[in-house]
């Protein structure tokens, strides 16, 4: 019986999120020995598509699912239109954020949300479109968040 030298790769198959976190975690660690300033954003197309074609020294398979991802807040979701919505609201609500930070030196949450939830109505100036979900700050980072943390 012979067996091949090279690295038998899994079928192809779905790709967990923490599988997808753990190959653009060790790209960039990769990537930043040579280029320490290379950012995440290099991995996705204007769709905000993830490009596994960049990952695929780090995966033992071919994805047969997609993700995409916030642009600026390191957050991925399987690829729904939905989901898209939501990435697009997430990165529009951080630019807002970003920019009422600047101008008010105070962060824009509910004076009663021990979880930090973002307060749009301080935002609406900021913004031209409005979640129809919470969404919540990270306040060591200054990043906005889906979930809170």
């Amino acid at each position: 019986m012979f067996f091949s030298k090279k690295k038998q790769q899994e079928e192809d198959r779905a790709i967990s999120l923490r599988e997808l976190e753990d190959a653009i975690a060790k790209y960039l660690n990769e990537q930043r020995k040579t280029n320490p300033n290379i950012s995440y954003h290099v991995l996705f197309d204007e769709n905000g598509n993830i490009s596994y074609e960049m990952l695929k020294k780090f995966l033992p398979f071919t994805p047969t699912n997609q993700y995409v991802g916030t642009r600026n807040t390191f957050e991925f979701f399987e690829d729904t239109p939905e989901n898209r919505r939501k990435v697009y609201l997430i990165d529009h609500v951080q630019e807002a954020l970003d920019e009422y930070v600047i101008r008010k030196e105070a962060f824009p949450v509910k004076e009663t949300s021990k979880e930090l939830e973002i307060c749009y109505l301080k935002l609406q100036p900021f913004l031209k479109d409005t979640p129809e979900f919470p969404l919540y700050l990270l306040p060591d980072y200054y990043l906005v968040n889906s979930e809170p943390k």
